[in-house]
């Protein structure tokens, strides 16, 4: 009890005759006395001026380093923006007095200027100047670019929607919001504060040092890893940098066994279930969640743990990915891959590797349809659309054998349609014979040092065909001189292709002139079979070599002839569709190919028994060598809709 109090009291009850009301009163004025005596001892002369030893480099800071939310109202108000004013004002003896600012709030400036003078301008302190330094682009930014954990939407409801929300927060001494604990103020805290501390003169952070102080990994751990030779390769490390980063065992297992793998090659949600005890709903939204934390991460700079976060780059690439789908979708698997390699700049082989994470970011979805598989068996042969002379080949010359047929029913005639369906049809394409064709293709492309040095010839070779004749064919002369040789030596290689005694048929009866040739039964007693035999098989012979000659159809072929000599019977073909009897027909050949009658004597024979599937003599009209054609099962069904892409939406993290 104060001392007047007392004598009051005592006063009070031992001597009843004072008027205990006139003393309590003088006793009150008493002790407002004794206190503003002691605020003008405190404001003034006891303690001096400590500001005196403040760091000049405060003095440019705004008054918001005091850290006094009740004081910073009543300066402002009066005109005081920065910490030079008020130490100008304190060193005035704090006059002129100000209406607001009475004696126990210049006390508290007094007490935080003291505080100040002992303590050197922290570095990581978010002041005024920073905020007047922070790019507009920075300052702008959403609060959720900024690790500040799942409670991170408190924020944004209570207001705090962009950094420069939060540096005012900040500033205000972190008041209470609902949903907001103490942890998560800690965490934003320690955000906000490696943010003020990375900024450099123009107001931008320097993203290595805002990491390195927050405690957050920077992936890639290399810079300059945009350019296309590196960008690919670093996926393997970041997967590797994010399994280090995941919060527990769970979410390592989800990447490392589902993310990062083709469907077939996946551990199923009940596996992972089974290893760590938990239900199939509740890995399958662990995995969502991560999902959603890489795509936004990448797509949209949405970071909520402080774990990783994307080189700014690295994520401007595959920001460009997405724009480059134009806002589709849907979109077929080998469109998705095209498109992704030309933005990139990367081969579609290049892009296989990494397609289980690629598609997961792009589709925020893990289950790659199975059409995809094809890609990761025969990676070069999807990236053939470089190569104009291996879309552009005709499937009757490709070696297919009786799934020609399938393909001729479905219109489909060049094998850059083939490939297409092929990729987005696998499991309706699963054949041996299809098989064997593109593994036989891939296995020549990774030959080649470019796909741009693709030549059938070296692929022929490399399969082993025969190319006849072996020399290039440049006039009629070098026709004729190959003509007899190439398809001797064709019908020897390939005898299992033809009926029996092909050979014999060529040599006694297609090769001599009409009159020098034997009959079909003296050329079956010749050989010990039957005429009719002679004759059946000789049809075969000649409706064969037209088929391989003529209409160019090498599906059981494994001999091949050069473009040039087809390009002869090609020619041949047209004068013979004309509808004119052997003898015009050789006349107008000889004009054609400025040739003497007498030179095509010796092979008129041979190209009319080939052309009208009979020798020379034989009347045609019944005989067309065209057999009635098989009924064709449906192979493939023919209401195909072609696989789509789901591509990602946006999606928030809650």
């Amino acid at each position: 009890m104060e001392e007047s109090t007392l004598n009051w009291f005592i006063m009070s009850h031992v001597t009843p005759n004072v008027d205990a009301t006139d003393y309590a009163y003088q006793a009150l004025q008493h002790e407002r006395a004794v206190i503003t005596a002691e605020s003008e001892r405190l404001a003034k002369g006891s303690i001096g001026k400590p500001w005196e030893d403040l760091d000049p480099q405060y003095f440019n800071e705004s008054i918001q380093v005091l850290e006094l939310s009740r004081v910073e109202n009543s300066l402002m108000g009066a005109g005081f923006e920065t910490m030079a004013a008020v130490v100008e004002w304190a060193n005035q003896d704090f006059t002129p007095s100000l209406r607001s600012l009475g004696k126990k709030k210049i006390k508290l400036i007094c007490d935080r200027l003291r505080e100040l003078s002992n303590t050197p301008p922290p570095i990581e302190l978010l002041t005024g100047i920073k905020l007047k330094t922070l790019h507009p682009s920075v300052a702008s930014l959403p609060s959720d670019h900024f690790h500040l954990g799942a409670r991170a939407s408190s924020l944004s409801k209570s207001g705090y929607r962009t950094v420069l929300d939060l540096a005012d927060w900040y500033q205000a001494d972190c008041p209470e919001l609902k949903g907001f604990g103490k942890k998560s103020v800690k965490q934003a805290k320690e955000v906000l504060e490696a943010l003020a501390s990375s900024l450099d003169e123009n107001g931008m952070p320097n993203w290595d040092q805002f990491c390195d102080l927050a405690g957050i990994t920077l992936l890639p751990r290399e810079p300059h890893v945009d350019e296309k030779e590196c960008f690919l390769i670093t996926i393997p490390n970041i997967i590797e940098d994010i399994i280090r980063s995941a919060a527990d065992e769970v979410e390592a297992d989800i990447i490392r066994n589902r993310l990062t793998r083709t469907s077939k090659n996946q551990l199923t949600l009940e596996d992972l279930g089974r290893k760590h005890r938990l239900t199939r709903e509740r890995i399958r939204q662990k995995q969502q969640k991560l999902l959603l934390e890489i795509s936004n991460g990448l797509m949209e700079g949405l970071y909520v743990k402080r774990e990783y976060r994307f080189r700014l780059e690295y994520a401007a690439k595959w920001k460009k990915a997405e724009e480059a789908f134009g806002g589709d979708e849907n979109i077929d698997g080998f469109s998705f891959l095209l498109r992704l390699s030309e933005v990139w700049e990367v081969k579609v082989s290049e892009l296989i590797d990494h397609l289980p994470l690629i598609f997961a970011v792009l589709t925020s979805t893990n289950s790659i349809p199975n059409a995809f598989r094809v890609y990761a068996k025969y990676p070069i042969l999807t990236g053939s659309h470089h190569i104009p002379e291996f879309l552009q080949k005709p499937v009757c010359e490709l070696y297919l054998g009786n799934k020609l047929k399938i393909l001729e029913h479905l219109n489909i005639t060049t094998l850059g349609e083939l490939v297409e369906i092929f990729c987005g049809f696998p499991d309706e394409f699963n054949s041996r014979v299809f098989s064997e064709f593109f593994e036989n293709m891939e296995s020549f492309l990774q030959t080649l040092d470019s796909p741009q040095g693709f030549s059938w010839k070296e692929y022929y070779a490399h399969r082993n065909f025969t190319i006849l004749p072996e020399v290039v064919i440049e006039s009629p002369y070098n026709f004729l001189s190959c003509l007899k040789p190439s398809i001797l030596k064709a019908v020897t290689i390939c005898s299992s292709e033809f009926y029996q005694h092909s050979r014999e048929i060529l040599l006694f009866r297609s090769f001599p002139a009409k009159d020098e040739r034997l009959t079909a039964q003296e050329l079956a007693d010749k050989v010990g079979c039957h005429g009719p035999t002679i004759s059946k098989n000789e049809l075969e012979l000649n409706s064969r070599l037209r088929s391989l000659l003529v209409e160019r159809n090498f599906s059981k072929s494994t001999v091949i002839f050069e473009d040039t000599f087809l390009e002869f019977w090609s020619n041949l073909s047209e004068l013979y569709d004309e509808g004119l009897d052997v003898k015009n027909f050789k006349f107008k050949l000889a004009q054609n190919w400025a040739l003497p009658l007498d030179d095509l004597d010796e092979y008129i024979n041979l190209i009319w028994s080939i052309l009208s599937n009979h020798p020379r003599g034989k009347n045609r009209k019944n005989y067309t060598g065209v057999k009635r054609p098989r009924k064709i099962a449906k192979a493939v069904r023919e209401d195909f809709v072609a696989p789509v892409i789901v591509l990602r939406k946006r999606r928030m993290l809650h």
